[in-house]
């Protein structure tokens, strides 16, 4: 039965925290569920599937938000199922007391310089996005404001020093500061590298996760829900079974998140990391002789591209790891995977049906679903994570 009782007043408008009105038990249920229906669709059996991780913090969980502008400057939210409406909010419940101090601030800013937002159908004015990132470490807050390209007012150097002193000034911890320009119709948080400025600060902050140290730039990959990414890890580098001399191979494996740990368990064996983002593989190199590891390297390319190439240079691997974007990895690299013969392969997914249509690629190759963990990473919402473990049946 939903619960009434509505935290938001924005609830009924906004696109964000849609179960919001839903009893917290009844949120696992319905997740646990939707992983079961993925499984069995797959054609495994859903008793493999156990229990949703709860989380351990439901309100104010996230590390990073996005805010959009409305075409009147108002800083908000799109409203539920419509891109081109908005919603104007003072806060938000699953963002930080400080992120909400910011928003407030920013919103001041636009207001008094009677800043017009960007129009999304009509692709025309000034403001898109307002970005924020927070240290689970140091507190800190890294601010990003994202503009249309040549739609600045004459006075925008002194309209944006203003943007500046206001965030300096605040009550926030604000460490970072930066102006992108998106040239791009589609509405996205992001910009071209060469068309963000650095005006105030450091272009980084600095984060652990699971006893690890990690630079988080303003287009990095990682986890927005830190304390449950300390269960994902844990739980990744639990059901794997990894062993000191084991060879890994961590596909999408972004600045290291995964690969880190697992190259600690493999003290004696070796890590590859792949991931496309040649800015991503970098970082993860630093991140890796930051944190003193010495057996994980990390390739930069498209995973149905280098897979039979570290095959043909690494050999077998004993276990491969991936954790592909929300789209999955496709029937190509899944094929890929599964000429590999690894005995074991652990998939990290965020929407059970992209998982299920992988695995199913994985089935002609004599792998078996052995276990199911989902994890609640964003309490109030439809979504789930799920870690999944998968044996070669020539393995045991």
């Amino acid at each position: 039965m939903a619960d009434q009782r509505r935290r938001c007043e924005s609830f009924d408008l906004c696109g964000g925290c849609g179960w919001q009105d839903v009893p917290y038990p009844e949120q696992l249920d319905r997740k646990h569920r939707s992983v079961r229906d993925s499984v069995k669709q797959a054609g495994e059996d859903p008793e493999v599937v156990q229990p949703v991780l709860e989380a351990p913090a439901r309100w104010r969980y996230r590390n990073k938000m996005e805010f959009t502008f409305s075409p009147d400057g108002d800083l908000g939210f799109h409203q539920r199922g419509r891109y081109d409406q908005h919603v104007r909010v003072d806060g938000c419940l699953l963002a930080s007391r400080q992120m909400e101090q910011v928003l407030r601030e920013v919103q001041r800013w636009s207001d008094s310089w009677n800043l017009c937002g960007f129009h999304k159908r009509q692709h025309h004015g000034l403001l898109r996005h307002l970005m924020m990132r927070e240290s689970s470490v140091t507190g800190r807050l890294m601010v990003v404001l994202y503009t249309h390209r040549g739609e600045e007012p004459s006075n925008w150097e002194v309209v944006l020093d203003d943007f500046v002193r206001r965030m300096r000034d605040s009550q926030a911890n604000v460490a970072s500061v930066m102006w992108g320009c998106n040239p791009r119709v589609g509405d996205v948080a992001a910009a071209p590298e060469e068309q963000v400025q650095l005006l105030f600060g450091s272009d980084h902050l600095q984060d652990k996760l699971a006893g690890y140290s990690y630079r988080i730039y303003r287009d990095t990959f990682f986890q927005v829900n830190h304390d449950q990414a300390e269960s994902l890890v844990d739980t990744v580098v639990g059901l794997s079974g990894v062993e000191p001399d084991s060879t890994v191979m961590d596909l999408y494996s972004g600045i290291g998140a995964l690969s880190l740990p697992l190259a600690d368990a493999a003290y004696r064996g070796m890590v590859v990391g792949v991931e496309i983002n040649r800015t991503s593989t970098e970082s993860a190199e630093e991140n890796a002789s930051r944190n003193g590891i010495r057996n994980a390297k990390f390739v930069a390319g498209n995973a149905r591209l280098v897979i039979p190439k570290l095959r043909g240079d690494c050999g077998s691997f004993d276990l491969v790891v991936l954790d592909p974007p929300r789209s999955g990895a496709g029937g190509k690299v899944m094929r890929k995977i599964g000429r590999t013969q690894s005995p074991v392969v652990v998939y990290v997914s965020c929407n059970p049906e992209t998982f299920a249509r992988d695995i199913n690629e994985l089935l002609p190759f004599r792998y078996r679903l052995e276990r199911v963990v989902p994890l609640d990473m964003f309490p109030h919402t439809e979504h789930v994570e799920l870690v999944a473990l998968l044996k070669h049946k020539a393995s045991g």
